[in-house]
């Protein structure tokens, strides 16, 4: 397979398709991390095809993983408010309005950020309280009004 890479950053692209041939494969849908506990890592194809972020590239979200396959157990960092924020500055403008709704998904983000939910977690000081994947399933969020939708 032939590497590409995006002309203007540098970074490799690897298609979501590549992704899917380990983490699409339904007989195996948990790996073990390093310090070997378990982690789901089966997600469902038709689910992020039909979800509000089916067209981005699985390392839009996953920005650790620049290689596949990957090592055994990748700091998977995903940062939704970062993304939704820049997003949001960069389209709220958009005459077509594809954008429109994620002015919503902001301001319940700024609700979230002062709520108790984004708080240190009294047990655990470098957790919150809540994240997005309480509410929101992370491969899986549907347009509004579906059966997804945690709002």
């Amino acid at each position: 397979m032939i590497d590409h890479f995006d002309p203007e950053t540098g970074k490799r692209i690897i298609p979501n398709e590549r992704c899917l041939t380990c983490h699409g494969d339904e007989e195996q849908k948990t790996d073990v991390r390093d310090d070997g506990s378990p982690v789901k890592i089966f997600v469902h194809s038709e689910q992020i095809k039909a979800s509000v972020h089916g067209e981005q590239p699985c390392t839009s979200c996953h920005v650790t993983i620049d290689r596949v396959p990957h090592r055994k157990a990748p700091s998977v960092i995903v940062g939704c408010i970062e993304c939704h924020r820049e997003t949001w500055e960069e389209h709220q403008d958009d005459p077509d309005g594809k954008y429109e709704r994620l002015g919503v998904v902001n301001e319940q983000i700024d609700n979230f950020m002062h709520s108790i939910h984004a708080q240190p977690s009294e047990l655990d000081q470098s957790r919150t309280n809540a994240t997005c994947y309480d509410c929101h399933d992370d491969h899986n969020i549907g347009e509004l009004g579906s059966i997804q939708r945690a709002d």
